[in-house]
């Protein structure tokens, strides 16, 4: 399965690549930046997925700045990305067992990457491809709070297991014109075309090693942390929207 997917990304790859050339060939426009931000879905991969056992909803943002005249991006990337929580209910110290409070454990993580892009030039319609490199960051946050409280605010937040790892990668996508209107350009005191688009893109990620939480309980008293340790591999599939300027 993992070599049928492999031979799928390349073959999008290649594909997309052919037609950047195509649309770069054809098409020139000014230097622009590049703000997006996309929904995400991440999909833990291997021994990871084994492990994790649940997808991961989150959000990502991106900038960037196009170099002028040519199909090249240079950005960054970062994100947020949740794989579940629970919850369980508990006194709040054996000395007042009368009191008792929510406590929830949140399985997150977060991620950064330096972004290369090379993408069509067509302002239609904008097949891209790109190479990232940065870092996972996978924690495990507690939060207390009062049972029956309006909202339930958090009484005490703690981060309670971390580690980082380094992550690389290959994506590819393509970029649908929703809208295009006229914005000043304040150095150049003239006018320029500002433009909305439809992101959809995926990502093959691979990570490196790190220790996370799989679960985080309570037995007799004590905490007890179900400590898991594998590569971070991962699959994202992204939408959402882009504004170049």
């Amino acid at each position: 399965m993992r070599s049928f997917i492999k031979t799928i990304f390349k073959a999008i790859l290649i594909t997309l690549a052919l037609i950047i050339l195509i649309t770069t060939m054809a098409t020139a426009q000014d230097q622009r930046f590049n703000f997006g931000i996309t929904g995400t879905l991440a999909i833990p991969q291997g021994p990871f997925r084994d492990n994790v056992e649940r997808l991961g909803p989150g959000i990502n943002f991106m900038f960037g700045y196009q170099f002028p005249n040519t199909p090249f991006l240079l950005g960054v990337d970062a994100g947020f990305v949740s794989f579940g929580s629970d919850e369980r209910t508990e006194q709040l110290s054996p000395t007042i067992p009368d009191l008792r409070v929510r406590i929830r454990n949140s399985y997150n993580m977060g991620h950064g990457q330096l972004l290369l892009r090379m993408q069509g030039m067509n302002p239609g319609f904008r097949p891209f491809m790109d190479a990232l490199l940065g870092f996972n960051y996978l924690y495990t946050e507690t939060t207390l709070t009062n049972r029956g409280s309006f909202g339930e605010e958090p009484v005490l937040r703690d981060t309670n297991f971390d580690d980082w790892a380094l992550s690389y990668g290959l994506g590819a996508g393509v970029q649908i014109k929703l809208s295009e209107f006229m914005a000043d350009d304040d150095m150049s005191g003239t006018s320029k075309p500002a433009r909305l688009y439809l992101t959809l893109q995926t990502r093959y990620m691979l990570g490196d090693e790190a220790e996370y939480l799989n679960s985080l309980s309570t037995e007799n008293g004590n905490v007890v942390y179900d400590i898991r340790k594998s590569r971070t591999n991962l699959i994202y599939i992204q939408v959402g929207v882009t504004f170049t300027f």
